[in-house]
């Protein structure tokens, strides 16, 4: 029977499919899933308390000759893993070597003209660090909430570089400054109020 998993911290779509040995796209698709689908629009970005459908296991036969080897192999979630590196200047920080750690695997990556740099991990992966030069900066993989939800909001500004705080309030004063101050940067109303235009940007600009 198809199984109801209530999103935890730091899950997504893939990792929740990884551990039922299903494919993303499977769990993704499922029409159980439509309305959670149009939603949250993205299945990396969930939210805690979202309930993901997990569809059963499908039998699948395979035909080979017999008193014969034959190799099959499992389905092992993947995510691509994107970051984008800027100065204090908010410039990209173009052809920056560094060393992104995910769990027991090291990856020496170099970015590209726009700061970019991408890597495909392990589902089910939350924790990792990348080193940059001396800097050791912490990741906390899948654990982006949706731009609709207000933690999503100040996760985002937090990850520009806004200070946003960790508060849940979004009349908090450090979190109006920071929305403030991102409206300022970005010519728009400048009304401490996260309103469509101003979500929109964010998002356009953090890129998810």
């Amino acid at each position: 029977m198809p199984i109801n998993h209530q999103v935890r911290e730091g899950e997504t779509v893939a990792s929740i499919a990884a551990r039922h040995g299903l494919a993303p796209e499977t769990v993704w698709d499922d029409p159980a899933n439509a309305d959670l689908k149009e939603q949250r629009g993205d299945p990396n970005i969930l939210f805690p308390g979202d309930v993901v459908v997990v569809p059963d296991k499908q039998a699948k036969e395979e035909s080979g000759a017999t008193e014969q080897r034959h190799r099959f192999r499992t389905h092992r979630g993947t995510v691509t893993l994107r970051l984008v590196l800027h100065d204090a200047g908010d410039q990209p920080l173009a052809d920056q070597a560094c060393t992104l750690v995910v769990g027991e695997r090291s990856f020496e990556l170099t970015s590209d003209g726009d700061g970019v740099i991408e890597q495909v991990v392990p589902a089910g992966e939350q924790d990792g660090k990348l080193l940059v030069g001396e800097r050791v900066l912490p990741l906390k993989i899948g654990h982006l909430d949706p731009i609709d939800e207000h933690a999503g909001r100040r996760e985002r500004l937090n990850n520009l570089g806004y200070r946003a705080g960790q508060g849940d309030d979004a009349d908090d004063l450090l979190f109006r400054s920071a929305v403030e101050e991102f409206q300022c940067a970005h010519d728009l109303t400048v009304d401490g109020v996260v309103g469509p235009p101003t979500q929109e940007k964010l998002q356009e600009v953090h890129g998810c």
